[in-house]
């Protein structure tokens, strides 16, 4: 049989260190190591654009159970509908982007599984010349602009994370449905800001958060860097689960770059891996063992021994997801319609998620109908 990984990878990855644990499991459970000629390793363009080449990295860890030839030019909605179409193809995704993708086909749901991996944090951009701190204080500013002066802010690409967010933000928020949106991304972006051209943009940054865009970032005297959180936010959007939680994170090393140590409160998904609930069950257990124990963080990042609860579990739902959406749309209206006191948590160093429930532990994100199974 021939094995087909379909990756749709951003951000930080550590080698996928299968070999000697995984042989040494497969010898004594009278398994055999996949061996398959021809195999693909797809990575979604839009999902290329840090410092990083993950599709070597995964190349490269993945042999010699898992030989892929590396290719381009998927979505990762594109990625998921392969994942649901073969039972010997996987893919890394958003558990944002993944979450909308199951909604938009139900179908989908108990034949695809999600295991969380490692955090992706999302982010505004906005000049320096601006008085603009907060989400709160955009909200503020789009309520006091006239119809002759609307907002330019650039989302990425339709298909990913921070696009996946404002959709939602959209529909909470009356006001941000008068805003021009662009898709371009990346530096593009980042530098229309710097210019001017445009009022902010949405990243995403990832664990550690550490990379050269993140530093190019703290350095720039031109633009500055917000959490995109707000406290109202979280305590409304509860009661079904989402795939948001609020993190506490850090950016930069903390030692030798302008603003780097500096803490921030924002709104976290997180970067997985996407399995067909028929995937060969020592490719899944791979699969499981790699999100489980941090390996998708890069070597000796401060994370990548132990990574927060509500991110690296397996056993979180999307099956609630377009209810969270319906919740959170006919909540959040009450209170954006007019300005609140925004207070902050008592604690940000245990902050709360954005559903308003403590993350689970356990076993496989399972679609509606799966059987929620942990992989022996």
């Amino acid at each position: 049989m021939v094995q087909r990984a379909v990756i749709g990878v951003t951000g930080y990855l550590r080698n996928w260190l299968v070999g000697p644990g995984l042989g040494l499991w497969l010898c004594l459970s009278g398994g055999t190591a996949l061996h398959a000629a021809d195999n693909t390793l797809l990575i979604a363009d839009s999902l290329r654009q840090l410092d990083v080449d993950f599709g070597a990295r995964l190349q490269q860890s993945l042999q010699p159970d898992y030989p892929f030839e590396i290719k381009s030019g998927e979505s990762e909605a594109n990625i998921f509908q392969q994942v649901l179409a073969a039972a010997d193809t996987v893919g890394i995704g958003h558990a944002d982007v993944f979450a909308n993708y199951v909604n938009a086909d139900p179908q989908s749901a108990g034949r695809l599984e999600f295991y969380r991996g490692i955090p992706a944090c999302l982010l505004l951009v906005v000049s320096r010349a601006t008085p603009v701190q907060s989400l709160d204080d955009l909200v503020k500013r789009l309520r006091s602009l006239t119809t002759t002066a609307p907002l330019i802010i650039d989302v990425g690409p339709q298909d990913a994370s921070p696009a996946a967010l404002y959709a939602t933000l959209k529909q909470v928020v009356a006001e941000f449905e008068g805003v021009t949106t662009e898709h371009a991304g990346g530096f593009r972006a980042l530098s229309r800001v710097a210019s001017g051209q445009i009022d902010a943009t949405v990243i995403l940054a990832y664990a550690p958060f550490q990379d050269q865009r993140i530093r190019t970032l703290m350095q720039s005297d031109k633009v500055k860097v917000l959490p995109l959180y707000s406290h109202s936010l979280g305590k409304r959007f509860n009661g079904a689960k989402s795939p948001y939680l609020a993190r506490k994170i850090t950016l930069g090393d903390g030692k030798w770059f302008v603003g780097a140590g500096e803490s921030l409160l924002t709104v976290c998904t997180s970067l997985g891996v996407v399995a067909n609930t028929g995937v060969d069950p020592r490719l899944s257990e791979a699969l499981a063992r790699i999100t489980l124990s941090g390996d998708l963080l890069p070597p000796g990042s401060r994370l990548s021994t132990t990574i927060d609860a509500g991110l690296s579990t397996v056993t979180e739902s999307f099956g609630s997801a377009r209810k969270w959406l319906e919740d959170a749309v006919k909540t959040g209206r009450d209170w954006w319609s007019s300005p609140a006191e925004q207070t902050g948590p008592a604690d940000a160093g245990t902050a709360p998620s954005l559903t308003g429930e403590e993350p689970a532990g356990g076993g496989p994100l399972k679609m509606p109908g799966g059987d929620g199974k942990t992989p022996e």
